[in-house]
């Protein structure tokens, strides 16, 4: 009877803060600033993605790999966070950022690296939400925004390793079934020195990322990416009403979405110790078991069976 008020109870929150979303959302527009060949454009809740997940619909670049970063007050980190996507060698890149109505210079400091970027031959796409969307909404914009085929989340108070990219699309293209990979990580201090290495983990043969989150295992966690390999649209990854426990989010749809591949070794460093980051508060834990709650009543109500994950414990081998 508690779990049945709990899901209840997640619904009813969902339903409200989709309604205040959907509401300010008709007023407000994401404004796309100094592209090349783009116009500004209306971004609605109800997104629906130009491309299918299918790969032999995508018509774009299907080599090309998008970041995505959703970024609100990190203007203490754009100088790390940059440099480690200008150190990439692999090409074509395209970065994606999404500044989520900041009340610092955080648009201004990553406006001060395009020429940088462009330089770098690093397609280079920064937009400006009028209003707060939170991490989950500006990750969705970011997705429908996203030209490439293979896509990464990293959020802006973090870096990737030197050639991150490059190595995970060789990982791709060596297991060509797979829609989405996730990596190992580093966990570092505020100025990025190494503390310990990440809890991003294989959920055991035959299990689900759901299944590890029921016994309170992380499981899915940085280096996240995903591929148009997937069932659906990519912009499903992401949702409007689901600002904590987005990682979580992300790998329980995914793993209905098409296979999965976790590689062990590090492609991401994770800045921690930050006093306002969403995995610092509480109520993450709380709207996390809840949404486990709300994923396993919905694979027993649409019968819905998870895909295989497969492990690679040295992923080097494919390089």
């Amino acid at each position: 009877m508690e779990k049945n008020n709990n899901i209840k109870s997640y619904k009813s929150r969902l339903k409200i803060k989709k309604a205040k979303i959907v509401r300010r959302a008709n007023n407000l527009r994401t404004i796309e600033r100094k592209l090349v060949d783009e116009k500004p454009i209306d971004i609605a809740p109800e997104i629906k993605n130009n491309f299918s997940g299918d790969k032999n619909n995508f018509s774009g670049d299907k080599k090309l790999f998008s970041i995505l970063t959703s970024a609100y007050n990190a203007e203490k980190y754009i100088e790390d966070y940059a440099d480690s996507i200008l150190i990439q060698n692999y090409r074509p890149l395209e970065l994606v950022f999404i500044n989520d109505f900041s009340a610092d210079s955080t648009l201004d400091k990553i406006e001060s690296y395009r020429k940088t970027f462009e330089q770098k031959d690093i397609r280079f796409r920064v937009m400006s939400n009028n209003s707060n969307y939170g991490c989950g909404g500006s990750y969705k914009i970011a997705a429908y925004q996203a030209e490439g085929f293979y896509l990464g989340v990293v959020d802006s108070d973090d870096c990737l390793t030197l050639d991150a990219v490059e190595n995970i699309v060789k990982l791709y293209n060596a297991f060509p079934d797979f829609s989405y990979i996730y990596t190992q990580y580093d966990v570092c201090d505020s100025n990025m020195n190494f503390i310990k290495t990440g809890i991003s983990s294989f959920p055991g043969r035959g299990k689900s990322l759901l299944q590890a989150g029921t016994t309170g295992s992380h499981a899915f966690s940085h280096w996240r990416t995903f591929s148009r390999r997937m069932k659906g649209e990519i912009t499903d990854v992401f949702e409007y009403n689901v600002n904590s426990a987005v990682d979580k989010y992300m790998g329980y749809l995914l793993e209905e979405r098409g296979k999965g591949l976790f590689a062990e070794s590090v492609f991401y460093k994770y800045r921690s110790g930050l006093k306002n980051s969403i995995s610092s508060k509480k109520s993450s834990d709380g709207d996390w078991r809840e949404m486990i709650n709300d994923f396993k009543n919905k694979r027993v109500k649409h019968r819905i069976s998870p895909f295989e994950i497969k492990k690679i414990r040295s992923p080097r081998d494919y390089y």
